[in-house]
């Protein structure tokens, strides 16, 4: 609000601009505050495997994301919907995504044609294991993390 405060009015040209100067140690504090806040989170959270396993078997979903774009590449115009169909379908009657889609043979057929395309000789293992979809993420970070970890050393040893 202060901000807007600092707006040229007729009758204060000679304050202009300097409303929100009167708050600079207020936002320094406010911003200490909410970082301090922060690395409390952040130091209090922990990696919880077991339930993080429970939540990628339970359903898959994660796996709907890889077969609408598979779905997608297949041709079919509305595979957005065929998977929300699925993923709802699958979430109602307790099934995994992989049953799931086993149970729309039009859908599944276009998948696992598909994956086949891309390399996958079993495609119903690609399903059956969630929690072994990665993509390339991690790869990639890797890479990045290696190009610019080259970047930083040049630098520093150029500042030296």
């Amino acid at each position: 609000m202060s901000f807007f405060m600092d707006q040229i009015s007729e009758h204060q040209r000679d304050l202009t601009n300097s409303a929100s100067g009167r708050f600079i140690a207020d936002y320094v504090a406010g911003f200490c505050a909410a970082a301090n806040r922060t690395l409390s989170v952040l130091g209090s959270l922990t990696v919880n495997r077991e339930k993080m396993l429970a939540n990628l078997r339970y359903g898959g979903a994660v796996l709907a994301e890889p077969a609408y774009i598979l779905l997608a590449e297949s041709g079919l115009a509305d595979a957005h919907e065929i998977i929300r169909t699925i993923t709802l379908a699958a979430e109602k009657d307790g099934l995994s995504f992989g049953q799931a889609l086993a149970a729309n043979p039009a859908a599944k057929a276009a998948v696992y044609s598909q994956l086949e395309v891309l390399g996958h000789a079993d495609p119903a293992a690609f399903f059956a294991a969630p929690e072994k979809y990665n993509g390339l993420a991690a790869g990639k970070a890797r890479e990045l993390a290696a190009r610019y970890g080259a970047v930083a050393a040049r630098y520093t040893s150029d500042q030296s």
